[in-house]
């Protein structure tokens, strides 16, 4: 959404260097690179609820950006069989490519008709009011997390400490570094396929966000 506004911006800096301009617009593609190794993993100890919502309050803030958008593929695997997963996955998938084609639109009205501050401010104020929305609807769908909760609950409500749950999972500060970097690079590396894909997709964005 902030592409077409970037003259204005370096403009308003006194600034001319196109380096800027692209990082303007590609920076935030580190939190899509580098958040789910750090989100997906802690919403397994954690759950999911509490964490995306955090996630989504820092977006809001402006701390960080996308990187929920490819982390909430959890939130699929949690709600849906896998013969629906595809189905689900393609309908989620289309919010990450529908926006870098939306978002120079918008964002080159805003910019020249209110200001580009405004592209900012109105990407927070949207994310700020679907928050509300999920803090209100949206509830734990990670099934260890929610029997935890369930014998906890029912060991305060009977007295009873022989309620625990059937999966009770512990996680170290080492296992907890090794699910969430060692595994997945392991995989990028040693899976020709994963490894030709992420070469292709990131050529793709190259262009993307270079054009």
């Amino acid at each position: 959404m902030c592409a077409p506004a970037d003259p204005l911006i370096l403009t308003e800096v006194s600034s001319n260097n196109v380096l800027y301009a692209t990082i303007l617009v590609s920076i935030w593609e580190l939190s899509e690179a580098f958040g789910p190794l750090l989100i997906t993993p802690l919403s397994e100890v954690d759950g999911r609820s509490p964490v995306y919502h955090t996630a989504h309050i820092l977006f809001v803030s402006q701390w960080q950006h996308d990187s929920v958008c490819y982390a909430e593929s959890d939130i699929v695997g949690d709600m849906f069989i896998v013969e629906e997963q595809g189905s689900a996955m393609a309908i989620k998938g289309l919010a990450p490519l529908l926006g870098p084609v939306t978002g120079p639109i918008i964002g080159g009205y805003m910019s020249q008709a209110i200001g580009w501050r405004w592209t900012f401010w109105l990407a927070a104020i949207v994310a700020a009011v679907i928050e509300v929305g999920f803090i209100t609807s949206l509830s734990e769908t990670y099934k260890i997390r929610t029997l935890h909760q369930t014998s906890a609950r029912l060991r305060k409500e009977t007295g009873n400490d022989s309620f625990k749950p059937a999966h009770n999972v512990t996680t170290t500060g080492r296992g907890f570094l090794r699910e969430s970097i060692i595994r997945p690079a392991r995989i990028l590396l040693l899976s020709p396929i994963i490894f030709l894909l992420a070469v292709y997709v990131a050529v793709v964005f190259d262009y993307l966000y270079l054009l």
